[in-house]
């Protein structure tokens, strides 16, 4: 029985880690679609609401009629993405990322010898703690 309610304890947990990622992914959609509102509300004040940032064209009425934040036109927000992909392609191309930990590994190995062939490994005893003298 003990081992059925642990396994409840870690799928509720799981489920709230879940529930966490998800509202905090939310939040930061939400403040990404606010920034970006922002902009363009001081685009607006500014006079450059609707040209775009890269090329200084005009962008299509249908763009900002579904996109109302846009900064770029068509063109150049699909430019935009394809270098952004050819850069993430590159990095997974590029191969695994380096092991962070591996200068300790040599450590790590020879703790592992140690440890199989029995010798002995001394640790300090613990300090005393000194009491605090109070003056009355």
């Amino acid at each position: 029985m003990l081992a059925n309610e642990a396994a409840g304890d870690e799928l509720d947990q799981a489920r709230r880690n879940g529930d966490l990622e998800f509202q905090a992914s939310l939040r930061d959609l939400s403040e990404s679609r606010l920034m970006a509102i922002t902009s363009s509300l001081i685009r607006l004040d500014e006079g450059r609401f609707g040209i775009c940032e890269e090329c200084n064209e005009q962008i299509s009425l249908p763009r900002l009629q579904s996109l109302p934040f846009a900064r770029h036109c068509f063109d150049c927000q699909k430019e935009i993405e394809e270098a952004s992909r050819r850069a993430r392609s590159r990095i997974v191309a590029s191969g695994p990322a380096t092991n962070l930990f591996e200068p300790y590994q040599p450590d790590a190995e020879r703790i592992d010898r140690v440890a199989d062939s029995g010798e002995g490994i001394s640790v300090p005893p613990p300090r005393s703690r000194r009491r605090k003298r109070t003056i009355v």
